[in-house]
């Protein structure tokens, strides 16, 4: 049976918070994840980003997803947002555009408002665990990501509406410069804490290396001490052996002495 047609299982929903670090994140590569353009060199730039998204995702959220599902929820937010965008502009002057689109709607808020709107969650969303287990290498999986990024462009400028003034992916808003500078203090926390754990790791094996070593050492010296309890035990054994010898030879001499 082909892999490929194994039934894939879906992960949990994103959480409030897991949607916030994917928001933060994406900021942080937004540069390169919002370029338009489509060479080769792009693609690989992008593919990097992602799995860059990915790890510190993981890290910060302590849930594993797969790369291909953090940018699937990221476009989904996107297309609901543009979305949400049109069906307010087409209104006809019932609400203010300006007033209830300021542009201010996060990642966060977009999927609190799409509510019904969860079931378009990629089908890419899967278990991390059946994703380990069936990913390619990372050769097919850059070829792979360039393919799907052509064909969601191509997608993406299908769907826009022409000279939309306002572009979905710039109305997000990302945080601050001062909220960059704690987002990218809290990973450095990160990978200290994960180095500290790592260094203390290797000095409890290094600890338990020189406790086996002792034992092993102590162990040595009970063998010789056995060893020469046993040599103590043996020259006692002479000892008395000699002790009946002399006993049996005076006993001996006793008897031929005695008849006179």
């Amino acid at each position: 049976m082909n892999p490929m047609n194994f039934p894939r299982v879906r992960a949990k929903n994103f959480t409030p918070k897991e949607e916030r670090i994917l928001e933060n994140l994406i900021f942080y590569h937004k540069d390169i994840i919002n370029s338009k353009q489509n060479d080769s060199k792009m693609w690989t730039k992008k593919a990097e980003a992602w799995k860059k998204i990915a790890n510190d995702f993981a890290l910060q959220s302590g849930m594993e997803r797969p790369w291909q599902a953090l940018r699937e929820k990221y476009t989904n937010n996107q297309r609901l947002n543009r979305r949400r965008f049109l069906n307010v502009r087409g209104e006809d002057g019932l609400m203010d555009d300006t007033k209830v689109y300021n542009g201010n709607l996060t990642i966060a808020a977009v999927s609190t408002l799409a509510g019904d709107h969860r079931e378009e969650e990629s089908s890419t969303d899967f278990d991390p665990e059946y994703n380990r287990s069936n990913t390619l290498s990372s050769t097919s999986s850059d070829q792979q990501f360039q393919s799907e990024n052509f064909v969601h462009s191509v997608l993406q400028i299908k769907d826009e509406p022409a000279n939309d003034p306002m572009d979905p992916i710039q109305s997000l808003t990302f945080p601050s410069d001062e909220k960059l500078n704690l987002l990218q203090l809290q990973q450095d926390f990160y990978r200290c804490e994960n180095a500290r754990a790592a260094e203390k790791h290797k000095l409890d094996m290094e600890k338990h290396k020189l406790e086996l070593e002792q034992r092993k050492i102590e162990i040595e010296k009970f063998k010789l001490d056995v060893e020469k309890n046993k040599e103590e035990l043996k020259g006692i054994r002479l000892k008395n052996e000699l002790l009946e010898m002399e006993l049996l030879e005076r006993r001996g001499k006793f008897k031929v002495v005695a008849p006179n």
